[in-house]
């Protein structure tokens, strides 16, 4: 069991770390990315963590570590019920966290910056409805196309916006 006072000191441990009032949760700041929440009135933390970090945390605990629900959940935040675990998985999951933003390199991502409706309009104007259908079969692009619905279906669809991003960075421009 993690008290208020083990985990403050554990998330502010690392270097440059500032803690803030987040609604009525406390944030873990490092380059003013948050990698931690704690609501001490349920003793729940949330973790930044990448996928696989997630992913083997929650075989560890899986009653008591587990991915947030929804979109956020998808994005490596992790709920951590700190009632139930011990401080050395707490604080490793904290140093992964911090690790995780503090080794965020969007630089280093060749889509960084570029807006998914721009992909979009380049992608239709070089290849056209069809033939950005034939490319990528999706409904989306075969089936009364539009720049709006097919915003909305790869926004919440992953796998096909993946496979519109790959489609854009292979053009080379």
């Amino acid at each position: 069991m993690i008290t208020e006072e083990t985990f403050r000191e554990l998330a502010t441990s690392f270097e440059d770390v500032e803690e803030k009032p987040d609604f009525e949760k406390m944030s873990f700041r490092v380059n003013k990315k948050v990698f931690a929440t704690v609501e001490y009135a349920s003793m729940q933390a949330v973790l930044k963590l990448t996928n696989q970090q997630q992913l083997e945390y929650g075989r560890k605990q899986p009653k008591s570590i587990y991915p947030v629900k929804g979109r956020w959940g998808e994005k490596g935040w992790t709920t951590f019920e700190l009632m139930e675990l011990d401080k050395d998985i707490v604080a490793a999951g904290l140093l992964d966290a911090y690790h995780t933003i503090v080794n965020d390199r969007q630089e280093n991502n060749p889509l960084h910056g570029v807006k998914l409706k721009d992909i979009l309009t380049v992608l239709v104007k070089e290849y056209g409805w069809q033939g950005l259908g034939d490319q990528i079969n999706i409904r989306c692009f075969t089936h009364d196309p539009s720049i709006k619905s097919s915003l909305t279906f790869l926004r919440r669809t992953p796998w096909a916006r993946e496979k519109v991003e790959e489609l854009y960075l292979e053009r080379g421009d």
